[in-house]
C-alpha cells in the first residue's frame, strides 16, 4: 500500500492523516482523532487570522468614511448660505454615501 501525500484534502495540512481505508486498529483511530483535532485547530487559527485582517481593514475603512462624512458635513454647513449649492451638495452626499455602502458590502 503506497503512502503518497495526495494533498490537503486526503492527508491534511500536515500530511500525517491516514486514509479512511487505513484505520483498522484502535491505535490508528485514536491517533487519527488527535490529528484531526490538530488539523481543525490549524484551520481555525488560519481563519481567525484572516478574519482579524479583514476586520481591521473594514474598521480602517469605516474610520476613513467617518472622516470624509465629517468633512462633507462641514462643507454642507458652509454651503447652507447658498441654497442652490446646498441642493447640489445634498445630491453629492447621497451619492457618496451610496458608494460607501457598496464598498462596505463588497469587501
Amino acid at each position: 500500500m503506497s503512502h503518497q501525500n495526495t494533498g490537503v484534502c486526503q492527508r491534511g495540512r500536515s500530511g500525517l492523516l491516514y486514509g479512511s481505508m487505513e484505520l483498522h486498529t484502535p491505535a490508528r483511530q485514536i491517533s487519527q482523532a488527535v490529528l484531526l483535532q490538530h488539523e481543525a485547530r490549524l484551520i481555525r487559527e488560519a481563519f481567525n487570522q484572516q478574519f482579524e485582517v479583514t476586520q481591521a481593514a473594514k474598521r480602517d475603512l469605516i474610520v476613513s468614511l467617518d472622516e470624509k462624512l465629517a468633512r462633507i458635513t462641514n462643507i454642507e454647513r458652509e454651503l447652507s448660505l447658498h441654497p442652490q449649492a446646498a441642493a447640489t451638495s445634498a445630491i453629492l452626499v447621497s451619492r457618496y454615501l451610496w458608494l460607501c455602502m457598496e464598498l462596505l458590502l463588497c469587501t
